[in-house]
């Protein structure tokens, strides 16, 4: 009997963080989403590590936050948005949150990769990719 109510309080405490973890993934990606929205190249380098890696149609390198901030204004300058949406959300194996969404500008569709890493109890992008499509 005692067995029985270790287990279910064992499971309760897993279910209830594992649901803290997932609403705060949600909410990042949903603050990020509506940065998106708005082709904000400031306030998205905002929620960046340090550095971060950069893939914008097939240019991969890694650049500190303001030079990310430069690329990404340019980005949209040239592709402003016009529709942005998550379709996707999860985490690898290690357990690294991710997200592939959907951008729509005047010049095409873009699919999007957005990966998160947790620095200091915060959740910052350290990778994201605009894949034309």
């Amino acid at each position: 009997m005692y067995y029985n109510k270790v287990i279910v309080v064992f499971l309760f405490l897993f279910i209830a963080v594992g649901t803290v973890d997932s609403k705060a993934q949600n909410t990042d990606f949903d603050l990020l989403a509506k940065i998106i929205k708005t082709g904000n190249a400031k306030d998205l380098a905002k929620q960046f590590s340090k550095s971060v890696e950069l893939n914008i149609d097939g240019k991969e390198a890694t650049y500190s936050q303001a030079q990310a901030e430069a690329v990404l204004k340019s980005f949209f300058d040239k592709n402003a948005p016009q529709e942005f949406a998550i379709n996707h959300k999860g985490a690898s194996k290690g357990g690294l949150p991710y997200a592939i969404g959907e951008y729509k500008s005047g010049t095409g569709s873009y699919r999007v990769w957005i990966r998160l890493k947790t620095v200091n109890s915060k959740n910052l992008v350290y990778e994201m990719s605009f894949i034309k499509e």
